[in-house]
């Protein structure tokens, strides 16, 4: 479903917000039910290799997919960064 009006945006934004609360454990599975549900991606699963990431990036050996649209995968990746809840483009890409 695409984004239309002002409702549709609205109830994402809240969706997302409740996705990052608090709690970390159901991050993955709320954020595949964002994307099937409200952005028309498919659900999608398996495992992603990291291990050729960037050097100098501390990341997981594999990462969860979940999402996809056309060529476009979605992968969830937990990231640890000592001292803040956000992460910056550098420590993303």
């Amino acid at each position: 479903m695409p984004i239309i009006d002002r409702t549709d945006a609205s109830e994402v934004e809240q969706r997302i917000q409740r996705i990052f609360g608090p709690s970390t454990a159901q991050h993955a599975k709320a954020t595949r039910r964002l994307l099937v549900e409200k952005l028309d991606f498919r659900p999608a699963s398996g495992l992603v290799d990291l291990s050729r990431a960037a050097k100098g990036l501390e990341l997981p050996q594999s990462a969860e997919r979940i999402a996809a649209m056309d060529s476009l995968n979605v992968v969830y990746v937990l990231l640890n960064i000592p001292g803040t809840d956000r992460a910056r483009k550098a420590e993303a890409a």
